[in-house]
């Protein structure tokens, strides 16, 4: 004869302390799973947070140099016809900084201020240049044309070019760059 093996008793005191042991054991590993994949959720979140709110304010928070920009001496300016001059600023967009070239043409009319023009065509943004020969700014890339006032003469521009305000103060010549840049269309 088969003999079955002894089942505890469900009423006896050695069972129910085992079955309850069990189940103390099972909750405290439930409970420190969820506390550990509950702070391991906080640091993860925490740190993308961070990372997000690094961003924004970067993206947001740094502006392009803008105001009073020393060009070069007031004795190198031309008076009979305009000079073309590049400058290099630092651009900071986001989390990339740049080298930005803006052209600018400027010409002396002493005893009064210089005149100076933004080098970039209000239709697009492509560099225009100056034509000595035909005595206007000229787009290469859609035929947009500017007389020596940079007022538009042909093409699809919409606006004259960007007049820019300048000065002289002592030997140096002063450009003041606008606050959007010079806008295109």
């Amino acid at each position: 004869m088969i003999q079955e093996p002894k089942r505890p008793d469900p009423l006896s005191e050695s069972a129910a302390s085992e079955s309850e042991a069990g189940n103390k054991q099972a909750s405290i590993d439930r409970r420190k799973a969820i506390t550990t994949i509950l702070a391991l959720t906080a640091i993860l979140g925490g740190t993308i947070l961070s990372l997000v709110a690094g961003f924004v304010a970067n993206a947001f928070g740094r502006k392009r140099k803008k105001g009073w920009i020393k060009v070069g001496k007031a004795e190198d300016l031309n008076s009979d016809t305009f000079g073309r001059i590049v400058l290099t600023l630092e651009h900071k967009h986001a989390w990339m900084d740049a080298s930005v070239p803006i052209t600018v043409y400027v010409m002396d009319r002493y005893p009064k201020d210089p005149i100076a023009f933004l080098g970039t065509c209000t239709h697009l943004g492509c560099t225009v240049a100056w034509k000595p020969k035909n005595n206007k700014f000229e787009c290469p890339c859609h035929g947009g044309k500017y007389n020596s006032k940079g007022e538009v003469i042909d093409g699809p521009p919409p606006r004259p070019l960007t007049r820019l305000k300048t000065k002289i103060k002592g030997e140096d010549f002063y450009i003041h760059l606008p606050e959007d840049g010079g806008k295109t269309a």
